[in-house]
């Protein structure tokens, strides 16, 4: 981008910019509009932060200079880069993501993917590949140059909705339903230190949305890409053949009052009571019964496993919280088992059909404490052995947006 500078255009011959106007004068010909290709010198730790103020400077001086307010833009996006190279991915997926959001600050501007077209060298797009570029580009011609309304943008993710172990991404621009040939391949879900996280098992594709299945649920923090790192494997496109753009990371969760998981616990020993069922159970005092103080993982799973295979019975669960203020919660909760949980010494929840898996925050229900002591009692039924354990956690309801954003807000305390 340094050499398309406008400000070198009074360099001529040895400024790119100024060798393309004095092209175009050549010619004496109009401009119907420009294509744009490149991207790949400027993915580096020295240049990436600048590449889009620098895109808006170039289009603005291409309408300025040729005297064409609303010339059209299309730009294709930087695709896969191979081999031992100085390109960090970090800095390689910023391109394509400030690429791929330029239509939102240039106005009569589009762009297309080539993350899915084969190469004919590490980095550049091969002839085979071309034909299907050039049909990309000129559907957006047709619209951008030629005003046919009929002509969609390119796809765009547009909503991003996570459930307990899928997540849904609803894309705009997408003519006739999405497609792939084989299994579709593309998604990433990536740590808030840029890492892949391989938790998507399967995607399938339904009309203009994927849907992406998890081993297990997303943690706070986990964020969405598509053609993440510099070599992906992408190949989904919309019936026309747009692919999808590569974007990303982006966050899949707003930003919650999440407050931890409760990890210590009095932990009672199992308790074989065959004639009495769950929901005839009522909550035990562990201060006398042999029990012990367990604390679990931050992760917050509640394991059992070994204490419990091959047992019948139930097992109970005490825990202190504090709170220092008036709260508005959720509870959340999940198990892999019959499930009771007490507050106060009053029942709260109850769940006797819980089964495997254990997944977290599958459960919830709100409830509004006042400031002071609360008393937390778990019981689980061991379901002959199948099942593990639990998770519970809190999210504050309460919290403005301020507050939400700083992070400056009171959470409770947990203790035995």
């Amino acid at each position: 981008m340094t050499q398309w500078d406008p400000k070198r255009k009074s360099l001529g011959g040895e400024s790119l910019y100024a060798s393309m106007l004095m092209s175009l004068r050549a010619t004496g010909q109009p401009v119907a509009g420009i294509l744009w290709y490149q991207g790949e010198s400027d993915a580096n730790d020295a240049a990436v932060n600048l590449y889009t103020g620098r895109m808006k400077e170039l289009v603005a001086a291409t309408r300025r200079d040729f005297k064409q307010p609303a010339l059209p833009w299309i730009v294709v996006q930087i695709g896969r880069l191979f081999g031992t190279v100085n390109n960090p991915p970090a800095a390689w997926n910023s391109i394509q993501e400030q690429q791929r959001r330029l239509p939102r600050f240039i106005r009569n501007l589009d762009v297309v993917a080539a993350i899915d077209l084969t190469l004919d060298d590490h980095i550049h797009i091969g002839s085979a590949a071309f034909p299907t570029l050039a049909r990309r580009m000129a559907g957006v011609a047709d619209r951008l140059v030629y005003k046919n309304s009929r002509a969609l943008p390119a796809p765009q993710p547009s909503r991003i909705l996570a459930g307990s172990q899928t997540i849904t991404v609803h894309f705009s621009g997408v003519h006739g339903g999405l497609q792939a040939a084989g299994e579709p391949h593309g998604f990433a879900l990536v740590d808030e230190t840029g890492n892949a996280i391989p938790d998507i098992f399967k995607t399938t594709l339904e009309g203009d949305k994927a849907i992406l299945h998890l081993s297990q649920p997303t943690v706070p923090g986990t964020r969405l890409s598509y053609g993440h790192g510099l070599m992906p494997v992408c190949n989904i496109t919309d019936k026309r053949g747009q692919a999808l753009p590569v974007f990303g990371p982006l966050p899949i969760h707003s930003k919650t009052a999440w407050l931890p998981f409760i990890t210590t616990w009095n932990v009672s020993p199992v308790i074989s009571s065959p004639e009495r069922k769950l929901a005839a159970l009522e909550i035990r005092n562990l201060d006398h019964a042999n029990s012990e103080t367990r604390t679990y993982p931050p992760a917050g799973f509640i394991n059992e496993r070994e204490r419990w295979q091959n047992h019948s019975g139930h097992c109970y669960f005490s825990s202190k919280v504090e709170l220092p203020e008036a709260m508005d919660l959720d509870v959340l909760m999940g198990y892999d088992g019959p499930f009771r949980l007490w507050i106060d010494g009053k029942p709260f929840f109850t769940d006797l059909k819980g089964i495997n898996p254990c997944i977290q925050d599958e459960s919830s229900k709100k409830i509004k404490l006042a400031k002071g002591a609360r008393t937390f009692h778990v019981a689980m039924d061991l379901n002959g052995g199948l099942a593990w354990g639990f998770f519970l956690r809190f999210k504050r309801r309460d919290i403005t947006r301020a507050e939400l954003t700083s992070g400056n807000y009171a959470k409770p305390v947990y203790s035995v």
